[in-house]
């Protein structure tokens, strides 16, 4: 919520400005108004940019300090099936120590976890974050529990909050990959069903 507030004031101050300007008067010549259109494409454009780079801020904080969600609107079987989904029943977590991996497909109400799908729970080890030259985010961990035993590889494009994470099951071949945007948990409206493994 915070980040649509921050792009939302950015964009009425540049509308404002803009908008409040002498330079919009209807009888100044064609080039001039070409000019200023410019420069208020530019100016919207740098908003965009702006706000996108504090999602990507506030998404490396958040793997960082241990406290991140992942919410898938995407989630890709082994073989490449792409499934939409609901961003807010579908995501991996961390939260507490504790990660929780979770799927729900839509139109489904049957499934362990009574939303149609399965939630799993684990605990984290062997953390690693690593970052190359262009500033994309890797971030690696092992996640031990009685229903998931996995490794999970994440990435985070630098520029953006958009991240896809792929989960491979240590014990069997299972794999399956959500892509979505990664938020600080505390900005996130997901639901998480009781009924964990």
């Amino acid at each position: 919520m915070k980040t649509r507030k921050i792009v939302l004031a950015v964009s009425m101050m540049v509308a404002g400005v803009l908008l409040a300007s002498p330079l919009l008067a209807r009888d100044f010549p064609k080039a001039q108004k070409e000019s200023i259109q410019k420069e208020k494409k530019a100016a919207e454009k740098a908003a965009r940019e702006a706000a996108r780079m504090l999602t990507f801020r506030q998404a490396l904080q958040a793997l960082n300090d241990s406290t991140w969600i992942l919410e898938a609107n995407q989630v890709y079987s082994k073989w490449g099936r792409i499934f939409e989904v609901n961003d807010n029943t579908n995501f991996i977590m961390l939260e507490k120590g504790k990660a929780y991996l979770q799927l729900a497909f839509n139109g489904f109400r049957s499934g362990p976890n009574g939303i149609g799908g399965i939630t799993l729970k684990g605990y984290p080890t062997k953390i690693t974050i690593t970052k190359d030259k262009q500033g994309n985010v890797t971030y690696n961990m092992n996640v031990m529990g009685n229903g998931l035993n996995a490794d999970i590889t994440l990435w985070l494009g630098y520029g953006d909050n958009h991240a896809e994470a792929m989960v491979n099951a240590t014990f069997s071949s299972g794999q399956v990959s959500f892509a979505g945007r990664l938020v600080p948990l505390s900005q996130s409206n997901y639901f998480k069903s009781g009924l964990d493994f």
